[in-house]
């Protein structure tokens, strides 16, 4: 009986389409871990925030070695012009 399954599922085509495959496991690569501060940020965009100041949103930048963060006010038009000149003038 397990012979003529065999069989069957090896000539359909819809069992062929729908059977399901062995997954195919990638090994993770770890990120490198930093080796002085501020030498690996990371940013974010957090928008639509209620209105202060005429800000309604702000950047923040985290180091990644000491976890010391940097919130600046921006608003949500900024460009990336404007995102490199924050980063100049709060940050570095």
């Amino acid at each position: 009986m397990a012979w003529n399954i065999y069989i069957h599922v090896d000539g359909c085509a819809l069992c062929q389409t729908t059977k399901k495959l062995p997954q195919t496991t990638i090994p993770l690569q770890l990120n490198q871990v930093p080796s002085d501060v501020w030498q690996n940020i990371t940013m974010d965009f957090i928008v639509d925030l209620p209105v202060s100041k005429s800000f309604d949103s702000i950047l923040v930048v985290v180091d990644r070695f000491s976890k010391a963060t940097i919130i600046t006010p921006c608003n949500k038009t900024v460009t990336t012009d404007d995102t490199a000149q924050l980063i100049l003038d709060n940050v570095w």
